[in-house]
């Protein structure tokens, strides 16, 4: 996600049993060069796609179609971090067939990893905190139930707001035009106000930068908090939980902050 690091995982056969490999590496993106190769090897039966980076970069999630590692980037020996985040566990909906297992991964602009299945189901795993270590990364298998079968599909979105090396000699738009996104937040809004608890926001964050959004009562006690990546610019959330009455909602970066206020009134 933020440009530094490139992963891919692969599988050679060698009779019944694979050699399997997840290979890491620097990239630079001034010059193009990968450099800093580091590999994690292991045996297992059956191949496997599922290969994603967390929101800050630092941690790479892999594996079989039957199990799910985590390992650790920037660690020196990354195979030393090696984690079993989770094994299939053979649960089918809505047909008891062909189970789902982890098939092809994405880090979706809401900061969590989803997982598509493999086989006949309607159900995407995914991984609600990859940015914590082992398991506190909070896997949840056959968890988000769609409308409709998924079979091996994902959900996309690119980081389209990675931006240039900020002082890189590579850099050779810096003075063309405006800067895109400035050392502040830009543009944040919330829609519909007054609303029910369910909210939508629209924001730019500061270039290649992550940020938070809050939502304080009146006496200034924070009732809802939420990672927002570098690259997201929307997010819905569902704030019903909460009584009616003004908050204060809040977006940060750096050290830029963004103040908007917002009534719940669900009658």
């Amino acid at each position: 996600p933020d440009g530094n690091k490139f992963a891919y995982y692969i599988k050679y056969p060698t009779g019944s049993t694979g050699y399997h490999e997840l290979r890491v590496l620097n990239f630079d993106r001034c010059s193009g060069m990968f450099s800093n190769p580091r590999t994690v090897s292991f045996n297992a039966s059956i191949a496997g796609f599922c290969t994603a980076f967390s929101p800050n970069s630092k941690y790479v999630y892999f594996g079989t179609f039957r199990t799910l590692f985590q390992v650790n980037t920037d660690t020196t020996n990354i195979a030393a971090s090696l984690d079993t985040i989770a094994v299939k566990d053979n649960y089918c909906y809505p047909y008891n067939y062909n189970c789902p297992d982890f098939w092809y991964s994405y880090l979706a602009a809401n900061g969590k990893i989803y997982i598509s299945p493999g086989g006949s189901a309607i159900d995407f795993h995914y991984i609600n905190q990859p940015d914590s270590e082992g398991l506190a990364c909070d896997f949840r298998q056959h968890a988000l139930r769609m409308p409709c079968y998924i079979y091996r599909n994902n959900v996309y979105h690119p980081n389209y707001y990675l931006g240039p090396v900020i002082g890189s000699v590579c850099d050779t738009l810096a003075h063309v035009g405006l800067l895109e996104h400035g050392d502040e937040v830009q543009n944040f809004k919330l829609s519909p106000n007054p609303s029910n608890g369910n909210i939508k926001i629209v924001y730019l964050l500061p270039q290649n930068q992550k940020g938070i959004f809050e939502v304080y009562d009146m006496n200034g006690k924070i009732v809802f908090k939420q990672s927002l990546p570098q690259w997201s610019s929307l997010q819905n959330f569902n704030l019903i939980f909460l009584e009616d009455g003004l908050y204060h909602c809040v977006i940060k970066s750096g050290n830029s902050i963004k103040n908007q206020k917002l009534i719940i009134l669900k009658n």
